[in-house]
């Protein structure tokens, strides 16, 4: 009997991996793309803003933004945005283009640097007179600028509506930086308590013609009546010495809006 070869066959087994998914590191990266993308649009757009008050409005609320708060925060802030915008939701979109830059409040960063920059400018141009221009910023968000009558340095002689050489050069310096910016301007005429009866003329005349006289020289530099918001004289009804007789209390006042301003 012939002896047989034995045969020995080995066989390997695979087990069968599980199935998974295609990996999806491509889509983290596209991810991180598209908000790079997303943030350099929104840079240049930023940059191309040329007004200097929207750049620090911009500012101003991504300052205050909070993302921690979400959603509900975000809306606050819109809502709050278009009111002080005075946005109307059913205005057109060109309407809403129109409208300037706004503070949030007079203590916000923007109003701070816009009244330092007029400040710096009357110490630069007007430094004899510095302390005769008041500046600062109201709730509703204008930059005022008040000349005011010193004992022996008047804007306007006594009971007269013609401004004096002083008033004149105020004006001019204020027009240098007007006429650099995109604002529209109230102007406000104010007396002191002493009254001019005799000369047929009430304080409410004699500070709505100063008002007037102020508006007149304005456009005479070069000032559009188009930004003009209104004139007013207020006679002695808004002092800002406790002493109603005083000098300063006689002064001009320049509201300027660097935003929509409020309807009068």
């Amino acid at each position: 009997m012939e002896k047989q070869n034995i045969i020995i066959k080995k066989v390997k087994k695979y087990r069968a991996r599980a199935w998974r998914p295609p990996g999806g590191t491509w889509k983290v990266a596209y991810a991180d793309f598209v908000t790079a993308m997303m943030a350099l649009f929104l840079l240049m757009w930023i940059n191309s803003v040329k007004n200097p008050g929207e750049k620090a409005g911009i500012a101003e609320y991504f300052k205050e933004y909070n993302v921690t708060k979400g959603e509900a925060d975000i809306k606050q802030k819109i809502d709050t945005a278009i009111k002080k915008l005075n946005i109307v939701v059913n205005k057109s979109d060109k309407e809403a283009l129109n409208v300037r830059a706004v503070f949030f409040d007079k203590n916000s960063a923007a109003a701070k640097k816009i009244v330092g920059d007029w400040q710096n400018q009357v110490q630069l141009k007007l430094s004899d007179v510095s302390n005769q221009v008041l500046i600062d910023s109201t709730d509703d968000g204008a930059i005022t600028i008040q000349l005011v009558d010193n004992e022996g340095v008047p804007m306007f002689p006594a009971g007269s509506s013609e401004l004096t050489p002083v008033a004149k050069k105020i004006l001019a310096v204020v027009w240098e930086k007007i006429k650099k910016e995109d604002v529209k301007i109230a102007i406000e005429g104010h007396t002191d308590a002493y009254q001019y009866a005799a000369s047929g003329k009430t304080n409410w005349e004699l500070s709505t013609e100063r008002a007037s006289a102020a508006r007149k020289e304005l456009e005479r530099l070069g000032f559009l009546p188009a930004n003009l918001v209104r004139v007013t004289g207020l006679a002695d009804t808004r002092p800002i010495s406790s002493d109603r007789y005083s000098p300063s209390n006689r002064r001009i006042s320049l509201l300027l809006y660097y935003f929509t301003p409020p309807n009068f």
